[in-house]
């Protein structure tokens, strides 16, 4: 039987108001090391603001602007994908803000941010070759200074923080989270374009998204197309989500994000196959300038062979691999990587 056509409108299109003297925020952030880095600070400091903000409002100082603010979407790629999970995980919890006085000779300072970029991420590390010496070849640097950096983030703790600004706990609308990476396997879809006509294509832009239920915050209303984030122990109501992940396999999008091309290793990943049939597009204007957003829904047929059940779960395996990166060097069919191209990747990182 085929599945009911999504609404578009409800989870695409209509948004509903803010409240009154309310500014709702959307945070997209870009990649690159470099502007990773500097984003980095930019969270930080606009936490620190924030908080410095809501505590004024709460003493009643007169000087504290009245407004209120609510942060709703977090997206990013790459660097800012990684600042985007570390941002999803540090709102939970108290930390000191970096200031002209924080000494780099710290080894931990305390603040996720500024631990991950600069004492967790160092370039010596990527540039290890212990990874060459054995098994395949999967990238050009090190991947395992991100996967120390990925667990380090999402083990963050502290003592807990009430941070008004995240979401709209009145419309039960919880913090969300945006991650992006390529799809190498890719999602294949086909268009209707006539009655006998239609066009296929592979679609390698894919994304995830999450949603935060802090602690003491009212049970999320979730959407059928993202996964649920918890925090655990500290969530002392024990509620029990749909579609509902641990901080661990939330890492493993976050280091897909980060798999650069030809930089870092690809990642493999599993999702509800119920997540792809929320997609949408906005095909061109027509003559009179209107755009009707409608959903695309992947050929399942294609993907999953003619005939075949269209399993619950669209995970990674040795055939059929939702992979994230932009890039790999295809040599798992020979765990015996080629010497010169091993001898390429050590030449690369002794230069560097």
């Amino acid at each position: 039987m085929p599945d009911e056509p999504i609404d578009v409108r409800k989870w695409f299109i209509d948004q509903p108001e803010p409240a009154e003297h309310t500014y709702e925020l959307a945070l997209v952030l870009g990649g690159t090391v470099s502007a990773g880095c500097y984003t980095a600070g930019a969270l930080d400091f606009l936490i620190e603001a924030l908080d410095t903000w809501s505590a004024a409002k709460d003493r009643k100082d007169p000087r504290a602007p009245t407004h209120n603010l609510a942060i709703r979407v977090i997206a990013g790629t790459s660097g800012g994908g990684v600042n985007a999970a570390i941002t999803a995980r540090a709102l939970a919890f108290k930390f000191p803000p970096v200031t002209r006085g924080t000494s780099p000779s710290l080894p931990e300072t305390g603040n996720p941010f500024y631990d991950t970029w600069v004492n967790k991420i160092r370039l010596r590390d990527f540039l290890d070759i212990s990874d060459l010496r054995v098994g395949t070849i999967h990238s050009v640097l090190n991947g395992a200074p991100l996967e120390n950096a990925a667990r380090n983030i999402v083990s963050f703790t502290g003592r807990p923080a009430r941070r008004p600004y995240i979401g709209v706990p009145a419309r039960q609308d919880p913090l969300r989270v945006i991650l992006t990476f390529t799809n190498l396997q890719g999602v294949p879809y086909r268009t209707g374009f006539q009655e006998a006509s239609s066009e296929a294509f592979v679609d390698h832009a894919d994304y995830a998204r999450f949603a935060l239920a802090y602690p003491d915050t009212p049970m999320p209303a979730l959407r059928p197309d993202e996964f649920a984030i918890g925090f655990g122990p500290a969530d002392q109501t024990n509620r029990r989500l749909v579609n509902e992940i641990d901080w661990d396999t939330f890492s493993h999008f976050a280091l897909a994000t980060a798999a650069f091309p030809v930089g870092f290793p690809p990642r493999q990943l599993a999702r509800p196959t119920e997540h792809y049939r929320y997609r949408v597009v906005a095909p061109p204007p027509d003559e009179s300038g209107n755009s009707k957003v409608q959903a695309i829904e992947p050929d399942w047929d294609m993907l999953f062979g003619p005939g075949n059940p269209r399993p619950s779960n669209y995970h990674a395996t040795r055939s059929r691999q939702t992979v994230a990166c932009c890039w790999s060097i295809r040599s798992q069919a020979n765990p015996g990587c080629p010497p010169p191209l091993r001898t390429i990747c050590s030449l690369l990182r002794q230069v560097s």
